[in-house]
């Protein structure tokens, strides 16, 4: 057919034609003529573009032209011009909503075009659209007032639980809304409509809640939250499907951040322990997988030893090599120890340095852990260590773990040389920090990433006042001064800043010849190819 388009003229013109938009109409002329073409691509354009004019468009005219547009499309054949529909549709909602500020007419007004996002949230046949149908239901809850939420979302929310999809969708959506309705609505129906849902008899509907409902938790009352959202935690910690009692390791993680220290301590920290020894490996493996989180949450000084074990011990989960089987089991071994690496710095904030030798092991082993993301991890965070550490420990096991980290893969050496300063700042006194200096010297000769150079150079500006004017002279200005002579120009912006730096340090000194020594260098870059 193509081939025949190609030969024939005539025919290609009248393709050509058919595609062709008038351009003599105004837009609400053309979205009411081409949103009705049989062509696909056509209606899709339309619909794309209708937020950049309906602003400038009379209410009564949108409202007879736009209204059966959109009540037509959404039964339209092609899914991705439903899809553009649900992402336009919180759009051109508002613009009617903006029509009357009244209470009364605010909701008459978000009925307009409801049924059609009603439509394409629960009763299309695409996934996609439902998918990006509820994002829009959700924006579109964001600008509408409590009011309307209670006298409309919620008895439509809760009016279309029949089928296990819609009282997922339910579920999800009234977790989600929860903190917008007033607190006493909140209390007296929400959470009573939350709670039986999740003690439905199907398990996805238990699990959807279980995934969610923490949400519903943060504006409501003590009495609240201990005589029915605590519960409702316990009922699904202990619920006979695995896969709900895996969610729940989440919702306690959730839920710790937001209560007491005594409830934390006497219901939610029993409750993880069981996910933590549960029978099924997949609740156990993803309780473990949130240990540390839920342990950042704890008070300082108050984990037990086994606890902390239980953590530390995430640090040697399969250390083989990262080409080896990648099968599920190892791929979640793997995340456990990288949820080890990335929440090592809040376990020990919150356990303390005093406790630094139960943590120690399996620091150094994620150290050279073979994963590189694990390994970036600690190096990402190793600035924050030493500041809970002290100079003592920094100097004595972190410096040298940083000199490891510069001279592996860029990842992990950008991570490390992004710390090297802010690591450097724990040590207290000038002459102590001098030894590693060295590191930057080793650094000069390992320029073959011009990313890396950046970095050097935007860290150099923050080492001026931690050193010696002795070592700003031997090293820094040495290295800022070749860094200016750096074929990338915008390194060479960078490391005219860091030299300003050093050369104010500089100063200080009250040597006058050597002083001109250095102006007479920096004025030597006048006649460098590159300014």
């Amino acid at each position: 057919k193509s081939k025949m388009l190609l030969s024939d003229p005539q025919a290609e013109a009248e393709a050509i034609a058919t595609l062709t938009i008038d351009e003599s109409l105004s837009n609400i002329e053309k979205f009411e003529k081409y949103s009705a073409s049989d062509i696909a691509l056509q209606r899709l354009f339309q619909v794309r573009g209708i937020h950049l004019w309906i602003e400038n468009i009379n209410h009564d005219i949108a409202r007879s032209i736009i209204v059966p547009a959109f009540e037509r499309l959404v039964l339209d054949p092609e899914p991705a011009v439903r899809q553009e529909l649900a992402r336009k549709l919180p759009t051109v909602i508002q613009y009617f909503l903006k029509e009357d500020t009244g209470e009364q007419n605010e909701i008459e007004r978000f009925k307009t075009l409801f049924p059609v996002l009603s439509r394409l949230l629960c009763v299309d046949s695409s996934e996609d659209v439902n998918r990006i149908a509820e994002t829009s239901f959700i924006q579109v809850c964001g600008f509408i007032n409590k009011l309307t939420l209670e006298r409309s979302i919620f008895p439509y929310l809760t009016s279309f639980e029949q089928t296990e999809r819609d009282k997922c969708l339910c579920a999800k959506m009234l977790c989600i809304l929860a903190p917008s309705f007033r607190q006493l609505f909140l209390e007296e129906n929400v959470i009573p409509h939350i709670v039986m849902l999740g003690k439905d008899s199907v398990s996805r509907v238990r699990k959807e809640v279980c995934i969610h409902f923490t949400k519903a938790s943060s504006n409501i009352s003590l009495q609240v939250l201990t005589s029915k959202i605590i519960p409702l935690l316990q009922n699904f910690v202990s619920d006979e499907i695995w896969n709900v009692r895996q969610a729940s390791a989440e919702s306690i993680t959730n839920l710790s951040e937001n209560v007491s220290e005594e409830i934390r301590f006497s219901l939610l920290l029993p409750m993880f322990q069981s996910l933590l020894s549960d029978g099924s490996r997949w609740v156990s493996k993803s309780a473990s997988l949130r240990l540390g989180k839920f342990l950042s949450t704890l008070p300082r000084n108050k984990i037990s030893q086994q606890l902390l074990n239980c953590f530390t011990q995430l640090s040697n989960q399969n250390n083989g090599n990262e080409k080896e089987d990648s099968d599920n089991n190892n791929n979640i071994d793997r995340d456990l120890s990288y949820s080890c690496a990335y929440y090592f710095p809040a376990v020990l904030q919150t356990v303390g340095s005093d406790r630094w030798s139960e943590l120690s092991v399996a620091y150094e082993s994620l150290s050279k852990n073979p994963r590189w993301q694990i390994r970036c991890s600690i190096a990402s965070s190793i600035s924050v260590i030493g500041g809970i550490l002290g100079e003592e420990i920094t100097e004595k096991i972190l410096f040298p773990i940083l000199r490891l980290f510069l001279h592996d893969i860029d990842p992990v050496r950008f991570a490390a040389l992004e710390n090297y300063s802010n690591l450097l700042k724990i040590l207290k006194n000038e002459e102590q920090r001098k030894p590693y200096l060295l590191i930057l010297n080793e650094l000069k000769s390992e320029v073959d990433n011009w990313r890396f150079r950046k970095v050097l150079a935007e860290e150099l500006i923050k080492l001026p006042n931690l050193l010696t004017l002795n070592d700003c002279a031997d090293i820094l200005f040495k290295i800022s001064f070749s860094l200016c002579a750096d074929p990338f120009a915008k390194i060479r912006l960078i490391a005219a800043d860091s030299l300003a730096a050093v050369t104010q340090r500089l100063c200080q000194n009250e040597d006058k010849q050597y002083l001109n020594s250095v102006l007479n260098s920096i004025c030597s870059l006048s006649k460098h190819h590159s300014y």
